[in-house]
């Protein structure tokens, strides 16, 4: 059966790898006798990338245990996310985004966001092990 029209659907998708919009094409040929099959298919297709990219953006169980600690300590300390992103000269929304999870830290910037709220490294590494170990459910993470 050949395509009785083909057509283009573009969308936007969150690229796992550089964090920016892209845009996706897919060509979908429809049948003559099958729209809702067309249909189907297209829906399978949009499925199958967005979990193919969920795939790729999970943040491990030990990261998000990390980020919520990093955050926890910022509000413990009582420092609002404006006022650690001016110290860190960055926005604001980089600063949602680090703590979401959306961007993640390094090292380096690790020790400038504590240098930021007066914690040692140290301390901040000692504190999180043990909140680690609290809060993990792995035994692997655990070690």
């Amino acid at each position: 059966m050949l395509p009785l029209l083909l057509f283009q659907l573009k969308y936007n998708i969150l690229s796992a790898k550089h964090k920016k919009k892209s845009t996706n094409t897919v060509f979908l040929g429809l049948f003559q006798n099958s729209l809702l099959e067309s249909l189907r298919l297209l829906n399978e297709t949009v499925r199958r990338r967005r979990s193919i990219l969920m795939e790729k953006s999970i943040i491990s169980a030990d990261y998000r245990l990390f980020l919520d600690f990093l955050k926890r300590t910022r509000e413990d300390v009582g420092v609002t996310q404006n006022q650690i992103a001016k110290k860190l000269k960055i926005t604001q929304s980089q600063v949602s985004k680090i703590e979401r999870g959306e961007r993640r830290l390094d090292f380096i910037e690790l020790r400038r966001w504590l240098r930021a709220l007066r914690i040692p490294v140290i301390d901040f590494v000692t504190g999180f092990e043990t909140y680690l170990k609290k809060h993990s459910k792995t035994k692997s993470s655990q070690e």
